[in-house]
């Protein structure tokens, strides 16, 4: 019997990743639900990209759900720099 060992890098070690991911979110869960897709502005995504994401990818598909909710017109946006983007403080991403 032989064995398949298999190292898997966290998200927060693919951070590469992270823009494929989260526009694949949006356009999946735009569609599913009739809406128009939207777009990240750069400052938005370069904040999502650095964040520690500390759940698994679960955690970043709710996310988007959720921007793609709340977000009023076609981009999600941040608010001004200085804010830190945290679970509890999610609602800082939206469209200004």
């Amino acid at each position: 019997m032989s064995r398949v060992f298999s190292c898997i890098t966290v998200r927060r070690e693919r951070k590469g990743d992270i823009p494929l991911l989260l526009t694949r979110f949006l356009q999946r869960f735009a569609q599913e639900s009739g809406k128009n897709p939207l777009t990240f502005a750069p400052e938005a995504m370069e904040r999502l990209v650095e964040y520690h994401w500390p759940g698994n990818i679960r955690e970043m598909e709710n996310l988007v759900k959720y921007l793609l909710t709340v977000t009023r017109g076609d981009t999600i946006r941040l608010v001004p720099a200085g804010h830190r983007f945290r679970r509890r403080n999610i609602s800082e991403l939206s469209s200004l």
